[in-house]
């Protein structure tokens, strides 16, 4: 039986039985002044804008995102009050200067949230637009939840959020970094009833995994229901010790290389596929891809040919309807974006049954009621 590809991570017990401390330079990450680590980057990015609020309370709540993204990133401004706008990338996610430059001016926003794609270093000639940003008195949150472990440059920020669960099978983890001062209000308390629920679940993938079991409704029905207490309510939580002990823990130089050696694998053998546009770019030095992502007009009949076969392919973010107004580069990749997954859970062989399945389907005559 082929071993299922893609969707939530699993765990050992002793992968998280052990302690341990989470350097932030592992992160790229350093100089600050103060951090929190959190149950997950929702909260990071909560705790980062109440604290500007607090500092600043008469600002105009008008802030400035990136057009693709995930409602998890638009919550907590709206949780806070914020209008929101957004500034344009291309067919291919990249900013450039001048596209932030004229999105900054038009929005009059006094918080700009920024983040590379997929592992890629997606910002081309921003820095100076970003410095004069804030010399104007504008503070800027750069989440390097999708780019940690690349080794693009930070930039000149005034805070730094992420989630960690995208990469290892954590079951919370997030963190808010402050540059300069300090965290007024910091969460310590753990949020156990997720936690508890993810633990048991993670572990019954990895029998399911092994093929010790055959439980998938629920263990799937488990991740769900966790997701759901995922600070529900807008209560803010720390990470929890077994998190924290699976991150101190991990071999991140064997996780960046694998997940380079599977993204230039699948790369290269989907690279010319008539039906797909690839959208993260060829593999540079500095990269550590968190999905190779595409674009195909009839992705529904991929994602469900990879399926039928156990290969989950997200969608990733669906366009939520409390999205702002995005560009029409952003809109088309809402509607047609597919992330296949290149993590280090999958070997040679992995990559070379999903590619064979795309080069499969790519031969086939599309549905024209899917196109």
């Amino acid at each position: 039986m082929q071993r299922e590809i893609g969707s939530n991570f699993w765990l050992e017990p002793e992968e998280f039985a052990g302690s341990g401390e989470i350097a932030l330079a592992d992160f790229g990450i350093e100089g600050f002044s103060d951090s929190v680590l959190s149950s997950n980057g929702r909260s990071a990015e909560g705790i980062v804008l109440e604290q500007i609020l607090r500092e600043h309370p008469d600002m105009k709540r008008i802030a400035l995102i990136p057009p693709f993204t995930c409602g998890t990133v638009i919550e907590p401004f709206l949780r806070c009050g914020f209008s929101l706008q957004t500034y344009p990338v291309s067919r291919d996610l990249m900013l450039t200067g001048d596209m932030l430059r004229g999105a900054i001016e038009r929005s009059g926003a006094e918080v700009l949230l920024i983040h590379r794609y997929f592992g890629f270093e997606t910002l081309s000639g921003c820095e100076g637009v970003l410095a004069a940003f804030r010399r104007r008195g504008g503070i800027l949150i750069e989440d390097r939840t999708q780019c940690i472990y690349s080794q693009s440059r930070p930039l000149d920020a005034d805070y730094v959020i992420g989630s960690l669960r995208k990469w290892l099978g954590l079951p919370d983890g997030g963190f808010a970094v402050r540059m300069n001062g300090s965290f007024t209000e910091k969460p310590t308390a753990e949020n156990r009833a997720m936690v508890d629920i993810k633990l048991k679940a993670s572990i019954l993938k990895a029998d399911y995994m092994q093929y010790r079991s055959d439980d998938k409704d629920t263990f799937y029905g488990m991740f769900s229901d966790a997701e759901k207490k995922l600070d529900t309510k807008g209560d803010y939580y720390c990470i929890a010790k077994e998190s924290a002990a699976v991150q101190a823990a991990a071999d991140i130089p064997a996780l960046k290389a694998h997940r380079r050696q599977n993204y230039q694998q699948v790369y290269d053998a989907v690279r010319d596929c008539r039906r797909i546009r690839i959208l993260t770019p060829a593999l540079g030095k500095d990269d550590v891809p968190l999905y190779l992502a595409l674009a195909a007009d009839d992705r529904s009949s991929l994602q469900r040919k990879l399926r039928d076969e156990r290969i989950y392919a997200p969608v990733v973010w669906p366009k939520e309807d409390i999205c702002p107004a995005v560009c029409a580069e952003a809109d088309d990749i809402y509607a047609h974006v597919l992330c296949l997954p290149v993590d280090q859970r999958y070997d040679a062989d992995d990559m070379e049954r999903m590619t064979r399945l795309i080069a499969e389907w790519d031969k086939e005559e599309p549905n024209a009621a899917e196109s």
